[in-house]
């Protein structure tokens, strides 16, 4: 990963990020006045519904807290186009992480090929958390291969804190915590420890305030491996 660095791939991703965006921006502006962008439905609805919660003061009973608090400050519009601006980080990561792990020739095939991946495109513009899981990701399994190429423990706390954040806008961050904590414990338990930490400062305080809300009955542990849906 250091090496990545010093030989400046960041212009790269720049540029597949740039091409990732246009046809995201294009879509919203095709679809701003269509009536499913009007009048949120299905699992859009209920964001909405738990934001109009937030804003009376209610509790949020969504396995996703992290999500809604931020849509409830910015907005409908602002969360779509910062979800493009989301999607577009994700095509420029998955380059990244490919130029890591594989050869250039993958990692620049992954990173277009999600730039005009419909479905990719598609819940950019719906307001749903799947693209803001995704990014966090993307980002915390990129700071976990930029942790691994140093020897210092502290490198993998902010893998452990990006990988809590996507947790709070999909449970099923929860997984790529445990497995990430498993494979830094095989080599180094003191890192381990730490990258979970990470994950806990950040996650624990939202989904304990959700448990709260919600209780904690047989079903809610099928979240940690299906998700809200």
């Amino acid at each position: 990963m250091e090496r990545l660095l010093r030989e400046r791939e960041w212009p790269i991703a720049c540029v597949i990020a740039l091409i990732a965006l246009a046809p995201r921006l294009a879509y919203l502006g095709q679809m701003e006045q269509h009536p499913l962008f009007l009048i949120p439905v299905a699992g859009a609805a209920m964001q909405v519904e738990a934001v109009q919660q937030l804003a009376a003061g209610e509790s949020v009973t969504s396995p996703t807290p992290l999500y809604q608090r931020l849509f409830a400050l910015v907005g409908t519009e602002v969360a779509r186009a910062g979800q493009a601006v989301l999607g577009a980080m994700s095509c420029a990561l998955l380059w990244l992480i490919g130029r890591a792990v594989f050869t250039p020739g993958l990692a620049l095939v992954a990173g277009l090929g999600a730039a005009f991946y419909g479905p990719m495109i598609f819940f950019s513009g719906e307001l749903l958390p799947a693209t803001a899981a995704l990014a966090l990701g993307l980002a915390g399994l990129w700071a976990l291969l930029w942790a691994d190429g140093g020897a210092a423990r502290w490198r993998f706390l902010p893998a452990g804190v990006l990988l809590g954040l996507a947790a709070l806008c999909g449970p099923q961050g929860l997984v790529a915590i445990v497995l990430g904590a498993g494979w830094i414990g095989r080599r180094d338990g003191g890192a381990a420890l730490v990258f979970t930490a990470g994950a806990l400062v950040v996650c624990a305080p939202l989904w304990a305030d959700w448990q709260l809300a919600v209780g904690w009955d047989w079903a809610n542990p099928r979240l940690f491996w299906r998700g809200a849906e």
